[in-house]
């Protein structure tokens, strides 16, 4: 029999995990700027991607709190598009490319939120998007750093593609008949 892994709060991991990510993208942004790495990065570019992060992580905790209180499909689709916003933001002010990374959480929050068909589809999306950007680069496929993108991107988006298990271990061809209690194949 098989143990299931629980966390000792009552948070989501996605949720707690997104709000590490934020910090930890918030922080190696700050230490770089900081320490002169980025002699490109405006005070403006600079304050632009600490505000989107801190206003990432302030969405975490309204979001956690839509959660508890199971709020409307409504508010869950305007949350998704407030993180869609701040993310490519916070990209758009993030001279050095730490930012990146929280691409991939945009599909699985709309899997959690809205769905399975709404994480996929944004999924697909984003992979769009990144690949055809990549496509108009020139020489796209010799520059390590586009084609890390690319493939941590790819790898990091498959997940939220997934189908979730099946509920007690039962197979998806496997169904149980209401009327008659039989599986049927």
């Amino acid at each position: 029999m098989r143990k299931r892994c629980e966390l000792a709060v009552d948070v989501p991991p996605l949720r707690w995990l997104a709000s590490v990510l934020y910090a930890a993208v918030l922080l190696t942004g700050i230490y770089y700027a900081a320490a002169g790495l980025a002699p490109g990065w405006s005070a403006a570019a600079l304050a632009g991607f600490v505000a989107g992060l801190l206003a990432l992580l302030v969405v975490e905790q309204v979001d956690r709190r839509r959660a508890a209180g199971q709020a409307s499909r409504g508010r869950a689709v305007t949350l998704l598009v407030l993180r869609i916003l701040l993310v490519a933001a916070v990209n758009a002010a993030d001279i050095p490319g730490f930012a990146r990374a929280l691409y991939v959480l945009v599909p699985f929050f709309a899997y959690l939120s809205l769905g399975r068909r709404a994480g996929l589809g944004l999924a697909v999306a984003y992979l769009v998007v990144a690949t055809t950007g990549a496509a108009f680069t020139p020489g796209w496929y010799a520059d390590p750093e586009l084609v890390s993108d690319l493939l941590m991107l790819f790898i990091g988006i498959r997940p939220a593609a997934r189908r979730p298990p099946h509920p007690a271990g039962r197979s998806p061809t496997a169904s149980t008949t209401p009327d008659s209690g039989s599986r049927s194949r």
